[in-house]
This record gives structure tokens, C-alpha cells and sequence, in this order.
């Protein structure tokens, strides 16, 4: 079974990663790091973890034996908004384009950003 660690899962965006992953993948179990709350108590499919990300030791505690981390901290949402200012619609009912999912947008856009060190 796929273990994946999220930070900021109470977040806005992470709101929407933690039930975009349980959706779409049942059979993988989500680790959250949580400093607030945990809204999905009683969830077999979430496994919450108090902490704040900010303490290196709390994060190496809970990403042992996670397949995946995904982070969303506040840089890396400010990151990717750089590029999120583009209205599709004229694409999408002139060329029939689809967009992507905006959360492969987001990962792919900070993963670019953060190899091009672009602040």
C-alpha cells in the first residue's frame, strides 16, 4: 500500500489535494501533518499526525516510509501563483483545449520553478 505525506493539508489547496487523492487513488493511505484540527477524524483512509512543519525533526518523524511527500507551504503556492493568471476559455471553445488538473499544474509549476531557483 502507497503511504503519502502531506503538509498543509488544511490549507485551501490542500483541502482539495487531500480529497483529490482519496478519490482517485482508494487504496493509498494519506499521512497529514497537522497543526490545527484534523477534519477528517475517523477517515480509514487518512492517518493525522500533530505537528508543524517548520520543526525538521516533527517532518523526518512522519515521512518515514512515505512513498510521496507533497508540501504545500506558503512559498510554494506563492511560487506557482506567478503563473496562474491565464483565462483558457477562448482556447477551450476555439481549439477544444483541456485543461490540466490544477493540482499536477501546481506540482509541475513549483517543480520548475524551485529548479530554476526562481523566487
Amino acid at each position: 500500500m502507497k503511504l503519502i505525506l502531506l503538509t498543509g493539508a488544511t490549507g485551501f489547496l490542500g483541502k482539495h489535494l487531500v480529497n483529490q487523492l482519496k478519490a482517485g487513488e482508494p487504496e493509498t493511505r494519506l499521512r497529514l501533518l497537522l497543526f490545527d484540527a484534523n477534519p477528517w477524524k475517523g477517515d480509514p483512509q487518512i492517518e493525522a499526525v500533530q505537528g508543524d512543519v517548520i520543526s525538521f525533526a516533527e517532518v523526518d518523524r512522519v515521512a518515514d516510509a512515505a512513498s510521496e511527500i507533497f508540501p504545500l507551504d506558503d512559498e510554494s503556492i506563492r511560487m506557482a501563483s506567478h503563473f496562474w493568471y491565464c483565462d483558457s476559455s477562448k482556447a477551450r471553445t476555439e481549439l477544444g483545449f483541456q485543461a490540466r488538473d490544477p493540482m499536477e499544474t501546481l506540482r509541475d509549476t513549483v517543480e520548475y520553478l524551485r529548479q530554476r531557483q526562481v523566487a
